[in-house]
């Protein structure tokens, strides 16, 4: 597998460019200015390749039972099960996890 490939992920499509808003209290949830690639330039590291690095990232979490998700304000640690489910762990709000699971 090698060092890289450990930084790797399957990149789900992009459904659309629609709002995606917090399940609990509406808000709409606003993608981090810098992507994770970015600021890991920004503390000296270096990037190799395209990855899903790059992507944008939700300040969110997401729930992949359900497809709820949770701003800021109202998220729980990513390791608690899902508030709305309780089915699933919730996961960190990468673009095409949120992409993929969201239900608009």
């Amino acid at each position: 597998m090698g060092l890289f490939g450990l930084f790797r992920r399957n990149v789900a499509k992009k459904k659309t460019e629609k709002e995606i808003k917090c399940s609990k209290c509406g808000r709409i949830i606003p993608t981090s200015k810098t992507s994770i690639a970015d600021d890991i330039r920004l503390g000296g590291g270096i990037v190799v390749g395209g990855t899903s690095l790059d992507s944008a990232m939700y300040e969110c979490t997401i729930c992949p039972s359900c497809g709820s998700a949770f701003c800021l304000s109202c998220q729980r640690p990513t390791s608690d099960p899902c508030p709305k489910c309780g089915k699933s762990n919730l996961s960190p709000g990468f673009a095409d996890l949120v992409q993929k699971y969201y239900k608009f």
